[in-house]
């Protein structure tokens, strides 16, 4: 999370050791596509994401090991655990899980992601790999305002029937099966 009030430290400590994070968007991204892959076996993506993010494979730790300290790294960067809700008290509240359709993939959307930076921001993002950060990355998309593409097509996959005339609710259901994400597994 972005917090404008420190500077942004990309640093990870392992062992007395001390590594440098690359931290910039489309690493993160790259990383992300990384560990779908099919067709990279898992115990080699472990050591290319840590090359990517540290600068080091670490050989000398196990794949279980380099796993947890991958999802070490990348907890600061990437949200991949459910948020936990708590009552008054601090006791977890389980909730059901709702069956929802994902509305929003970084990969298909890759190219309303650009032109929306470019349309709001004036952001080449082609221009800033290697230079902007995740964090501010994740902040600028997060803060997009409505009227981008991106903003419309995510309105629509997440437009829910509730008590809206039947053509609209005709109409809604005919764009949000023409903008469905195809079923990736991008982050």
């Amino acid at each position: 999370m972005l917090k404008i009030q420190y500077k942004i430290s990309d640093v990870y400590h392992l062992e007395g050791e001390t590594y440098s994070i690359n931290a910039c968007f489309d690493n993160i991204l790259r990383i992300l596509d990384l560990m779908v892959d099919p067709t990279i076996p898992e115990f080699m993506r472990y050591d290319i994401a840590l090359e990517m993010l540290l600068g080091d494979d670490l050989p000398e730790y196990d794949a279980e090991s380099k796993q947890e300290i991958l999802k070490d790294v990348l907890s600061n960067y990437v949200k991949a655990e459910k948020e936990v809700i708590r009552d008054i008290a601090g006791n977890v509240i389980d909730l059901p899980e709702k069956e929802s359709e994902p509305v929003f993939d970084y990969y298909e959307d890759s190219e309303l992601i650009y032109a929306a930076f470019m349309q709001v921001y004036g952001i080449d993002l082609i221009e800033e790999q290697g230079k902007l950060h995740w964090s501010k990355f994740k902040a600028l998309l997060e803060g997009l305002p409505s009227g981008t593409r991106l903003t419309e097509i995510i309105s629509i996959r997440s437009w829910n029937e509730f008590d809206e005339k039947k053509s609209y609710k005709q109409h809604m259901r005919e764009m949000k099966q023409k903008h469905r994400l195809k079923g990736g597994q991008h982050g």
